[in-house]
């Protein structure tokens, strides 16, 4: 049994979509994510990045969400807005 309870004007989140099954709070579900963010400000920001491995266009801003936050979603969404 999940322990989720939705917020206000949050982005609906189906949480049999999750990869990580010990996801069952909301809580689980910043740690995780948390991790997964801090795995990729090391990466890339921790000392500059050479060009080829973060060029900062579109398509590898949609690479590093994935890299922040698919590892606990199956389907995370990701619209890019210009």
């Amino acid at each position: 049994m999940s322990e989720w309870e939705t917020v206000p004007d949050e982005t609906p989140i189906d949480i049999s979509g999750l990869r990580l099954r010990y996801i069952r709070t909301r809580a689980d579900l910043s740690e995780a994510e948390a991790a997964n963010i801090l795995d990729a400000t090391i990466k890339y920001l921790a000392s500059p990045p050479p060009r080829r491995q973060a060029p900062f266009n579109t398509k590898w801003v949609c690479k590093l969400h994935r890299e922040m936050f698919g590892r606990a979603l199956k389907d995370e969404p990701f619209v890019v807005v210009l």
